[in-house]
């Protein structure tokens, strides 16, 4: 769950971006003219590398939407994330780990679009719409409205700290929040995927520090065989319809939960190195968001 204000006429983006650093001496070069290029429409990112690998992490910082068209949003975005993967080369964009997705707030609704990479290298947007509770956007201050109420926040924030001060458990506000920060452990991680129960199975392998993700081995279940030759008519309920025309298609989605069942983020995991496999098993990498996850539940997309 978002406990972000849902505001209307804004989005936000959030996920990440990794792959292996390209023997390009430009490359570092040519990403931060990117980052630049794209800080003005309010896209910004974290840009490491750490050793043969690099990551960007999406600011998710609302910005405005009334500049753009109706699905402008997601057009600039997905615009802006293919010029971005194209300072990959051509072999090395199929093996970029991407989590990249943007919320966007209108009256009543919320856009959720997904940027995913798919052959030869393509931005793709997959985008649903749900019903929100959105909020109308706050009128725009003039700047001695806002310096006033700076003030007025000041010497408010002033008196709660004399007040207060001596009863507040400092230790646990300050450093209860790092807590989330700490690295996640195998076994903190529930995994589950009864979506595809019987017919494909999921287990943990490893976590993968230095790319941030979960390793996942993928397997055919024991109606593996019957799933992929079933037609339509064949499936008597709608959600393993769902269930099997999703890893037809190759692409499943992934929800990620904190230890209070609170929504993080969602992702995709592509299955294509199953479909291909002769041993009916293939290992698979899911980057996991920056926040500490307890569960991740796989689902149809």
């Amino acid at each position: 769950m978002n406990d972000k204000a849902k505001v209307e006429g804004t989005y936000f983006t959030d996920g990440m971006l990794q792959g292996r650093v390209p023997d390009d001496r430009n490359f570092e070069k040519n990403v931060r003219q990117w980052l630049d290029s794209q800080r003005k429409s309010g896209l910004r990112f974290d840009f490491t590398i750490d050793g043969g690998s690099f990551n960007l992490l999406a600011d998710d910082k609302p910005n405005p939407s009334r500049n753009f068209s109706p699905d402008g949003v997601q057009e600039h975005l997905a615009a802006a994330f293919q010029k971005l993967i194209e300072l990959s080369p051509p072999n090395d964009r199929l093996q970029l780990m991407s989590t990249l997705r943007s919320v966007e707030y209108r009256p009543g609704a919320e856009i959720q679009t997904l940027y995913i990479i798919t052959p030869p290298g393509k931005i793709i947007a997959k985008q649903r719409t749900l019903d929100a509770e959105t909020v109308a956007p706050p009128p725009e201050l003039t700047l001695a409205s806002r310096l006033k109420l700076i003030a007025i926040g000041l010497a408010f924030a002033a008196i709660l700290l004399l007040a207060f001060g001596f009863f507040v458990d400092w230790k646990t506000w300050l450093f209860e929040p790092a807590k989330e920060l700490v690295p996640v452990k195998l076994e903190e991680i529930v995994l589950d995927a009864q979506a595809f129960e019987g017919f494909l199975v999921f287990e943990k392998r490893a976590l993968d520090k230095q790319r941030r993700g979960l390793r996942l081995l993928a397997k055919a279940g024991p109606d593996w065989q019957t799933a992929m030759d079933s037609q339509p008519s064949d499936l008597n309920s709608w959600p393993r319809f769902l269930a099997v025309a999703s890893v037809k298609k190759g692409l499943l989605r992934c929800d990620f939960y904190d230890r209070k069942g609170e929504f993080i983020a969602f992702g995709h995991v592509l299955l294509h190195p199953l479909l291909q496999s002769e041993t009916g098993e293939s290992e698979l990498f899911l980057p996991l968001p920056g926040k500490k996850v307890h569960r991740v539940v796989i689902a149809p997309f």
